[in-house]
């Protein structure tokens, strides 16, 4: 338990609506391997870049 009650709800929120670093990983991961092409094989965009 915590003694400190100042701004209690607002900091509960913002830790409730927090995204970890794990969570957003995966999500840049694949956006790096679209943009390199790494993904060809497995994803549906393409070859990655702004070709078209």
């Amino acid at each position: 338990m915590t003694e400190d009650t100042d701004n209690r709800a607002l900091r509960l929120k913002t830790l409730g609506n927090a995204v970890c670093p794990p969570q957003a990983y995966p999500i840049f991961q694949y956006i790096a391997m679209i943009e390199t092409g790494a993904c060809v094989n497995i994803c549906p965009y393409g070859t990655g870049g702004d070709t078209p």
